[in-house]
This record gives C-alpha cells, sequence and structure tokens, in this order.
C-alpha cells in the first residue's frame, strides 16, 4: 500500500475504534440506568430473572464492543507503524505517520484503553522503527509519539 492509503486506513480504523467507545460509553449508561431503575421500582423487584437476563445482554454487549474497539486499535496502530516504515525508506518530508501516531496516543489517553494489549509482532515493529528512528536525525516529532505509544503499553 502507498503512504496515503495507509493513513487513510488507519484514520478509518481508529475512527471504527472511537464508534466503538462511544458505544461502550451507552451501554454502561444503559447498565447504570437499569441498576437505578431496579433498585427504586417495585415492579422490577417481582422479575429478578428478567432483570438477570438483561443485565447479562447488555454486559455481553459491552464485551463484544471492547472486543471491536481493541481490535480496530490494533489495526490503527499497525498501519501507522507500516506507514512509518514507508516514510522512513522514502525520506518523507511530511510525516502523516505522525498525525495517525499522534491521533491514536489522543484516543487512548482521553479514553483510558487499559485492557488492550499489543501483539508481540507488533510490539518487535514498534521496537524497531523507534531504533531506527532515535538512531538517526530523520524525523524526531514522529519518534517522541513512537516513544509515547511505546510508554502507553510497555514496549521496550
Amino acid at each position: 500500500m502507498d503512504a496515503n492509503m495507509l493513513y487513510k486506513s488507519s484514520s478509518d480504523a481508529l475512527m471504527q475504534a472511537r464508534v466503538s467507545q462511544s458505544q461502550i460509553s451507552q451501554k454502561e449508561f444503559e447498565l447504570k440506568l437499569m441498576e437505578i431503575n431496579n433498585q427504586y421500582s417495585l415492579y422490577n423487584a417481582n422479575n429478578p430473572y428478567m432483570n438477570l437476563i438483561q443485565k447479562h445482554s447488555i454486559e455481553n454487549e459491552i464485551a463484544r464492543f471492547k472486543n471491536d474497539r481493541d481490535n480496530y486499535t490494533i489495526s490503527a496502530i499497525n498501519y501507522a507503524i507500516q506507514l512509518a516504515i514507508v516514510e522512513l525508506q522514502n525520506n518523507s518530508m511530511f510525516s502523516m505517520a505522525y498525525l495517525a501516531i499522534s491521533s491514536i496516543n489522543s484516543f487512548l489517553s482521553s479514553e483510558k484503553v487499559s485492557s488492550l494489549s499489543l501483539p508481540f509482532t507488533l510490539q518487535s515493529n514498534i521496537s524497531q522503527l523507534y531504533f531506527q528512528l532515535t538512531t538517526s536525525i530523520h524525523n524526531p516529532s514522529l519518534a517522541m509519539e513512537l516513544q509515547r505509544l511505546k510508554n502507553t503499553f510497555h514496549v521496550y
């Protein structure tokens, strides 16, 4: 893939991760409302099994959305790393990879996605790319964003 397609793919995957995170927040809110309703409603006290089924259904949806969010986030990171490698090989003057990784870092810090762990191959690619960037003077801002990403996932 060329640089433009990699950037678009990374951006699209990150947008899908944001949509999934929005759905998670909505379902968590529904779960809280349901718990409040169960505490104060006399009708719901007579039917605890239905409440339990509804609660488990919402919890399953939340788990599915979290899985989707994590997969989209990993895809976004993967495309951004591939983009950075292409830019490094082409000696690009303007770094779209910096923008992509910066956006990913912003998403990760704002949503506090703590359950996500990166595949070993992606961790390795991040480490290798970071090493290449720090041993050259090619793109210090990209190296800084990669360092933030490494710190988020404790990649060494």
